[in-house]
């Protein structure tokens, strides 16, 4: 069998120009691709919400008792001035009271030790204190001893010189007594000095002369009895008069009250 005819190629030149190619870099084949802005994961509700109780907690812990640190921190410090004030105010109040109060004590204590150590009042004997009761049951005349019915009769005689007690003088005639007309009071009297002395006290709170002579009976049980329970009459003038056995008339000589 004859042999199969060969082809035999012409040698060209196919060699491949690798002068032209760019080198590559070996971490260019490493790279990450960027993600494009199409497959972008967009944020979710959860995340939403969660920035949203994050920034409202921090506002709340920007704030206490609803007002801002500052303002809050503010009103504190000026509440705090306030108190302390208040509260030595009062300490300093409670202590003057005291010791106001101390020193009063003390002035009182003194005094009392003063007087005490002082005789200023002495004190009397059992013969002082005899005498002076002695004394006063005497010269009382609302005593039982000169009550009207103790003593029916009574001394009103004339004076040597009948003076009132604001030394205003009064002519005294025995038995005699002035016109009734003139009756302004009657009262009752142990003694002509008493009589006068009611007759010039009537002037004195008149501010004027009033009475200018008084009449006083020398039986004091009866007239007591009899005749208004008086008898010593206060009279605004003394004429007309007439005899009187048991009266005794005292004119008053000056006018003045």
């Amino acid at each position: 069998m004859a042999d199969a005819p060969q082809v035999v190629f012409a040698q060209s030149h196919l060699e491949v120009d690798r002068t032209q190619e760019q080198p590559h870099s070996v971490c260019a084949y490493y790279q990450t691709p960027e993600p494009s802005p199409i497959h972008s994961p967009e944020p979710t509700k959860a995340a939403a919400a969660q920035d949203q109780i994050t920034d409202t907690a921090a506002l709340q812990v920007s704030r206490v008792l609803g007002l801002r640190r500052k303002h809050f921190w503010t009103l504190f410090s000026v509440a705090i001035v306030l108190v302390v004030g208040t509260i030595g105010g009062s300490v300093g109040g409670v202590l003057a009271v005291q010791n106001a109060s101390a020193q009063d004590k003390a002035v009182i204590s003194s005094t009392a030790t003063d007087i005490s150590s002082s005789n200023i009042f002495p004190v009397n004997t059992s013969k002082d204190v005899t005498v002076a009761a002695s004394s006063t049951v005497t010269d009382s005349p609302t005593s039982s001893s000169t009550s009207p019915a103790a003593t029916p009769t009574i001394d009103n005689s004339c004076p040597q010189t009948l003076r009132s007690y604001n030394s205003k003088l009064y002519d005294c005639i025995a038995r005699r007594n002035a016109n009734e007309v003139g009756d302004i009071i009657a009262m009752l009297a142990y003694t002509m000095q008493q009589c006068v002395d009611a007759c010039s006290n009537m002037n004195i709170i008149a501010g004027s002369v009033k009475c200018r002579a008084v009449a006083m009976t020398n039986g004091l049980d009866y007239e007591y009895q009899n005749n208004i329970a008086a008898n010593c009459w206060l009279k605004s003038a003394s004429q007309p008069s007439q005899q009187w056995d048991n009266a005794t008339l005292a004119v008053l000589i000056a006018d003045g009250a």
